[in-house]
């Protein structure tokens, strides 16, 4: 696989402090749609610009070449989000970070988590205070956490069989129905996850500790 990816998407309110501090200019970049407002803030030049660009600055447009800009129209079936995902899953890249994808339209915030889904442990949503993404059913989730951080299980539907070790509240072999049983965990160390059925995401956050 190629290297990591980094999408720009357009939610309001970006936090400059935090993209800047990802060193983007040095990494693979792909402007959602209006993100191509937030690159030039930045001074990023992005790979690709992908969308119906109808939150985009067209004055921006053209500064870039034209052969990477994918245009759609206005009215489809997939979001500027997802067809940008498919294209960074298409070309191959190792790992595939959200950013910007939090905040502004709830139903945006939502449907950029369930597109998670498309590619479990493979696309992250990735903000100053937390990191989001789907575990793989039928396979051991390994993540190597530091002791007492926080995370969540977040089930978007029946989990069958749910083992969970490394943490405070361990879990072995249960279900685990869409409910709070999974939120607030302390982690040991490193946490393994498994589950022979389902869909759930895991939020690990940057800022908590339990003291």
């Amino acid at each position: 696989m190629k290297d990591d990816v980094y999408l720009i998407c357009a939610a309001p309110n970006p936090d400059y402090d935090f993209l800047s501090s990802l060193h983007l200019e040095k990494k693979r970049v792909i402007a959602v749609d209006g993100g191509v407002n937030i690159c030039d803030k930045l001074n990023i030049i992005p790979h690709k610009i992908i969308g119906d660009l109808d939150s985009a600055d067209t004055q921006l447009l053209s500064k870039y070449d034209k052969k990477s800009i994918f245009l759609y129209p206005i009215e489809k079936d997939k979001s500027d989000t997802e067809l940008s995902i498919d294209y960074a899953i298409e070309s191959g890249y190792e790992r595939i970070f959200l950013l910007n994808a939090i905040g502004g339209r709830l139903d945006h915030t939502l449907f950029n988590q369930l597109l998670l889904f498309k590619d479990e442990g493979r696309i992250y949503i990735d903000t100053k205070d937390e990191l989001i993404f789907a575990l793989k059913q039928g396979k051991q989730n390994e993540i190597k956490l530091e002791k007492d951080e926080l995370f969540s299980l977040i089930p978007f539907s029946k989990l069958e069989h749910l083992t969970l070790t490394g943490a405070k509240f361990e879990i072995y072999d249960s279900t685990l129905v869409p409910n709070s049983k999974g939120l607030s965990n302390i982690a040991f160390g490193t946490v393994n996850i498994t589950f022979k059925k389902g869909k759930v995401l895991l939020y690990l956050s940057k800022q908590y500790k339990q003291i």
